[in-house]
């Protein structure tokens, strides 16, 4: 009898409500993978959910496999209703948190890249002087194949080295064209390491991370590769490096007609909302080609799309002036000046280690200067009233393709080696620049003395 009693009072002083917690776990087990009835099974995990108690690693497993199953149905915001619940309620579920991270990464809807080696989209803003350039390439980081999503602007860029299958990002970095201002992260599975220089001073941090998360510029290119109809939807994990992870959800609104500059399209309207209210709610518009083109973006639209960066003749032109040169290796143009005003770019460098322009000057410019050693002098008296350049060369005269020019170097405040070349051709003034970090003038002065030999106006 003793033993009996014994055997008796280890079962009924067993917790009555882990039982259940348990067997309903398996019966949902059995039902999605012996039965392949995933309502039974999803229905079965939601009991857990909502009635266990105490059995801590039973309702995560619940909670993991209800994510799963929602994946198999296709249900990607229900998932990830699951998998953050998990996160934020079961931390200590390293080996589940992984497997979540796995599956979210490999359950969104991605369809090839419709990209190729490289494709530069330029935008342009309301403002005429300014300008973003998109670009994504093939390429190599620490020895691994990645898509490397580049973004620049005005005196700035970002590199997100992203893995090509998923776009999951690897590292990120962002700088000023003087790099005073600098960011970079590296991504691992639970840490984002960060380091900030500001004045050439790093700082470290480190932020921790619960699942797959994205970068917020390579989402914009992550939503290419949806199969975007009326009435898509998913949800993303996006990743700010100062408040963390925010959930936005990605839905297609409806198809319609668009114009912008690059021309007249057949557009998906996108709308993105962020769940915890982080940002306000705001629409894309994406081509509904197999292009998947991002047409219209908060502030920005689409000029033109090129396929190669290669060393090229480029030609730029306004209804009164042509010019022609060659341009370096992988060098971009940013001509978004609208069709009949004076032509103006600016041209960049990879990673923006260096930088240039050509404008032909309006006519409320420099108009009583008729020579170019005066508009090189108004430049230096204009720019010596801020103190921000300090001469080096100049003001020298110089041939430019036959033409009468005066070339001037400085040294900026910054950093940089400004070189600036003022130009007449008859009634018409020119702006020939450059800029680049004192460290790099001597490799970069012979680059920019070609694409100055190469310049032709007609």
């Amino acid at each position: 009898m003793r033993v009996t009693t014994a055997v008796l009072v280890v079962a009924f002083t067993m917790p009555l409500h882990a039982q259940p917690a348990r067997e309903l776990l398996e019966k949902g087990i059995y039902a999605e993978e012996a039965q392949g009835d995933l309502p039974a099974a999803i229905g079965l995990y939601e009991q857990i959910a909502a009635t266990a108690r105490g059995d801590r690693e039973t309702v995560a497993q619940a909670i993991f496999r209800l994510g799963a199953c929602q994946l198999k149905r296709g249900h990607h915001d229900d998932a990830a209703a699951a998998f953050r619940k998990l996160a934020e309620e079961f931390p200590e579920q390293k080996s589940l948190l992984a497997d979540a991270r796995a599956l979210t990464a490999r359950a969104l809807p991605l369809q090839p890249a419709p990209w190729g080696n490289e494709e530069i989209l330029l935008m342009a803003t309301a403002n005429p002087e300014d300008w973003r350039l998109q670009v994504l390439r093939k390429g190599t980081w620490q020895g691994r194949p990645v898509t490397r999503l580049e973004h620049y602007w005005r005196w700035g860029c970002s590199v997100v080295q992203a893995d090509p299958e998923t776009l999951r990002p690897l590292h990120y970095e962002s700088k000023d064209f003087w790099e005073t201002e600098r960011v970079q992260a590296l991504y691992s599975t639970e840490l984002v390491e960060i380091v900030e220089w500001e004045n050439g001073a790093p700082k470290s941090r480190q932020l921790a991370v619960d699942r797959i998360a994205y970068d917020p510029g390579a989402l914009v290119h992550l939503i290419r590769r949806f199969p975007l109809a009326e009435g898509f939807t998913a949800t993303v994990a996006v990743l700010d490096l100062v408040t963390g992870i925010h959930d936005v959800r990605v839905s297609v609104d409806r198809r319609e007609p668009l114009t912008v500059r690059a021309g007249t399209f057949e557009a998906y309207k996108v709308r993105l909302a962020f769940l915890d209210g982080f940002r306000t709610d705001y629409d894309l518009w994406y081509s509904a080609d197999a292009h998947r083109y991002p047409l219209k973006l908060p502030g920005e639209e689409l000029v033109k799309v090129r396929t190669d960066s290669s060393a090229r003749v480029v030609r730029l032109q306004d209804p009164q002036l042509t010019a022609t040169l060659k341009l370096p290796e992988g060098w971009m143009l940013t001509d978004n000046r609208p069709d009949g005003e004076p032509f103006a770019t600016r041209m960049l460098a990879p990673e923006m280690i260096a930088a240039g322009g050509l404008v032909r000057l309006g006519a409320d410019e420099f108009t009583s200067h008729k020579t170019p050693e005066q508009m090189a002098i108004s430049h230096l008296e204009a720019q010596g009233r801020t103190s921000a350049h300090k001469l080096r060369e100049g003001p020298e005269d110089v041939e430019i393709d036959g033409l009468p020019a005066s070339r001037v170097i400085c040294d900026t405040r910054e950093g940089a080696v400004h070189y600036w070349l003022f130009i007449t051709r008859g009634e018409h003034r020119i702006r020939f620049w450059f800029d680049v970090k004192k460290e790099r003038w001597d490799e970069f002065k012979p680059i920019f003395d070609e694409m100055i030999a190469s310049l032709k106006l007609e």
